[in-house]
Order: C-alpha cells, then structure tokens, then sequence
C-alpha cells in the first residue's frame, strides 16, 4: 500500500521569493533566445553589425531584368542608391573649466562617444529563373562591398569623434566660471555639430551608387518552374 510523506512548507520571505522568480524568468528568456547568448559572447555592437536589415523588391519572380533595375531607381526607400547604411553618434563627458575671467578654457572630462549601428538596409528578391538569380546575387554581392565600405567610414569616425572630443579645447571669453558652466554644453555641441557635417560628407561623397545588373540572355534565363529563387544571400 503506498504511503505519503507530508513535508512542512518552506517559509520565505516575499523579496527572496520574488528574486528567485525573475531569475528562473531571465534563465528562460537566454534559453528561448539565441541573440542574447550571442549579445552575452560578443557585445552589443557586434550584434547590431549582423543584423542587416531588408527592403522588399515590389516585382514580381519572373519580371524582366529592366523592370527591376526601374524599381530600384525610382520605387526603392533609398532611391537614387539601392542600399542605405546608417550610423548615429552621441556624446557624453563632464565639463573642465580653466583660467580666470575673462579668459577660460573648456574641455572635457572622461568624454565618450557611442555609436548606435552601422545598419544596412539591402533589397531582397526572389527571381524566378536560375540565371536571373545567379545575376541577382553577383548584383547584391558588389552591393554589399560598397555598403561594407560605409561601415568602414562610420567606425573610423568613432575613433575619429572619440579622438576630437578628448583633445577639445576651446577658449572662452566670460565674465565668470559659473558662465561658462552654462554655456558649456552649447559649446562643446557647436564643435559636435561640425564634425558630425564632416561625417556625413565623408558618408555622401561616395554616392549615389548602384551596381549593374548583368541581364542574362533569353536563354539563360528560362523560367525554372514555380519553386523560386532563394532571394538573396545572408
């Protein structure tokens, strides 16, 4: 005949109880989602880095090479260029105040810069044909060089901004260091401001771009039945 052993409740108190329930709810969330283990591994900005971003290329499969190549030069989010790469920037420090009125001189303390991305936003695809797919993803592979070159830039002007901001010194006339105190934030964002003109010059002056989409010939580009293409590379 089977027995039963009552066992005497565990007493505990409501704020441990409540502590041992968010960790078993944070423990599920790393199980069920793989980009926090990835974020834990290799940092956040690693992260916004591998995930692209995709725009869809309203045509239809079996459409002709022409009437791609007009979508994205006139219908496409990012017309004229057929991708877009975005990165922002935001600063942040104490302020050093020297010298005596009516001359003193700004700098920062511990300035730091942080970037959000580079995002890059792709078209996506699935042509119908093997030929026209094979076309498409030589397309989008020069495209993502170009794009990966925006990226470049962007990183370079965070060590850039980083650099500026720990060298920044401006003179300032006032009457007092309490003035200068109030202004100091306008300051230091007039000379932040320059440099994120700079920035973007440098991110514009090398587009607009596209990149040629190699038609394949008639016979080439024979539809391969209704299965599709796999759209474009990851």
């Amino acid at each position: 005949m089977p027995t039963h052993r009552s066992r005497r409740p565990l007493k505990r108190c409501a704020a441990r109880r409540r502590a041992e329930e968010s960790g078993e709810r944070e423990a599920l969330v790393r199980a069920a989602h793989p980009l926090v283990e990835l974020q834990a591994r290799v940092g956040n900005a690693a992260v916004e880095r591998a995930l692209a971003q995709r725009y869809p290329v309203r045509v239809r499969p079996g459409a002709s090479c022409a009437q791609v190549v007009d979508w994205l030069n006139t219908s496409n989010p990012h017309a004229p260029d057929w991708a877009l790469t975005r990165a922002g920037f935001t600063w942040s420090g104490g302020f050093t105040i020297t010298g005596s009125a009516p001359s003193f001189t700004l700098s920062l303390s511990n300035p730091q810069v942080r970037m959000s991305g580079p995002r890059v936003d792709m078209p996506e695809w699935r042509p119908g044909s093997p030929a026209m797919r094979e076309a498409w993803q030589d397309m989008y592979a020069r495209l993502r060089r170009h794009e990966a070159e925006h990226e470049a830039i962007a990183r370079r002007w965070h060590a850039t901004l980083t650099e500026r901001l720990q060298n920044l010194s401006l003179e300032v006339n006032a009457s007092s260091r309490a003035q200068v105190r109030r202004r100091a934030r306008a300051l230091v964002n007039a000379a932040w401001d320059s440099w994120l003109a700079e920035y973007r010059a440098d991110m514009t002056s090398i587009d607009p771009h596209t990149e040629e989409l190699h038609c394949p010939t008639a016979q080439a580009d024979a539809p391969a039945g209704e299965e599709g293409g796999d759209g474009a590379p990851a």
